[in-house]
């Protein structure tokens, strides 16, 4: 089943929106004054937000002429644009159960062609089994027995990623030591869970998993979670978890700051192998 995903299009909207005002030498400030609203909502335009920042099509078209876009046909394009940004996502049949906030994440996710990833306490939820990522929301003792079915499907959908036949996404995986060693569920579930880590960094073409171990000690990620999507013809955007709900950043410094932290914690990660042998020994030690 396909993804459908209106981040993709919302995406190339806000980049060709971009490139028109900067081509026109406009700031954002003065296309707002046109528009009559906020910076932060052409800021948002531009950068694709999922919500919060819908253009009607007589303000798009307003745009073009604003821009020195004459030919009809371009126009027209446009506003092809816009209207598939308004398709249904996916994700938003679980709208009833979704957490604030994750319909960004699973925009990305379904757009992006890479995600870097840094994982501290749990598996990274597209590598989640099913046991395991119910026994999670359980702990949590905040979800009834029907918003679990339901999450857990959402997380069976969005781990589809990975599979698509055209263009799967790419998951680079820095996993924590500790992810593997706390006991989430049974030792069943933990077994079930780790021995699929394993065959999924030697089946997966797709998916790399290298473990960071304990005794490296501290090291640059500690301070939290985070991802960074990779995209064909859009900038890096970096996602970050956060108690108070997930981050999403653009701007060039965050992005070179985390990309550097991803970069530090790789090299003093274990090797493919070292990572499956830390793997399957942590099973037999602790899960068997």
């Amino acid at each position: 089943m396909s993804l459908s995903n209106p981040l993709d299009s919302r995406m190339h909207l806000g980049a060709e929106l971009r490139r028109l005002r900067k081509k026109r030498g406009m700031t954002m400030r003065q296309v707002a004054d046109f528009l009559d609203c906020s910076e932060t909502r052409i800021s948002r335009l531009e950068t694709g937000k999922l919500t919060g920042a819908v253009l009607k099509p007589g303000e798009l078209r307003r745009l073009a002429e604003l821009f020195g876009v004459n030919d009809q046909g371009d126009v027209d394009q446009l506003l092809h644009l816009l209207g598939e940004t308004e398709q249904t996502a996916w994700w938003e049949p679980y709208e009833d159960v979704l957490p604030s906030g994750m319909d960004a994440l699973l925009g990305l996710q379904t757009s992006a062609t890479d995600e870097l990833a840094l994982e501290l306490v749990r598996i990274h939820p597209l590598l989640q089994t099913d046991a395991y990522f119910r026994a999670l929301l359980a702990e949590g003792r905040t979800h009834s027995p029907y918003a679990i079915d339901r999450l857990a499907d959402l997380r069976a959908r969005r781990a589809e990623v990975l599979h698509r036949g055209e263009g799967p996404l790419r998951l680079f995986l820095l996993l924590d030591e500790a992810a593997l060693r706390r006991p989430v569920g049974s030792a069943e579930v933990m077994r079930e869970q780790l021995e699929w880590l394993v065959r999924a960094e030697r089946e997966l073409t797709n998916v790399r998993v290298r473990i960071v171990p304990f005794g490296i000690g501290a090291h640059a990620g500690m301070s939290g979670a985070f991802s960074l999507f990779k995209f064909t013809d859009q900038p890096t955007v970096v996602h970050v978890d956060s108690p108070a709900g997930p981050l999403l950043l653009n701007r060039d410094r965050d992005v070179q700051d985390l990309t550097q932290v991803f970069d530090h914690v790789f090299i003093r990660a274990l090797s493919a192998r070292g990572s499956l042998d830390l793997i399957t020994q942590i099973i037999e030690d602790c899960y068997t």
